[in-house]
């Protein structure tokens, strides 16, 4: 009986201390504050006032102002200055490519 007490006490610490499919990305790289999403499909992320960015490129959202915005990670690409939109991907307002200062 003490047993099954204390295994059933350690599903319950377990479970309460696991993190969401939807949040654990977040907490991975160091962001506790969700990004607002953007672009004609929501599959791009807000990295700054009005800038939304997709994984193919970034442009001029107004979806993106007053909204939760990436505190972004600067880039550099062909001299061009971008945002990381994810780990090892960096944005420009042209193009997106692999990066690896994004890790």
């Amino acid at each position: 009986m003490q047993m099954t007490c204390i295994f059933l006490y350690l599903i319950l610490i377990g479970g309460t201390v696991g993190c969401f499919l939807s949040s654990c990305p977040y907490r991975r790289y160091g962001r506790n504050v969700r990004c607002s999403s953007c672009g004609s499909e929501m599959n791009g992320v807000c990295v700054a006032e009005s800038v939304c960015c997709t994984s193919t490129s970034c442009s001029e959202d107004i979806s993106c102002t007053d909204a939760t915005v990436c505190p972004p990670r600067m880039c550099e690409l062909a001299g061009s200055t971008g945002f990381c939109i994810a780990p090892a991907m960096c944005c420009t307002q042209n193009f997106c490519q692999s990066n690896y200062r994004c890790l």
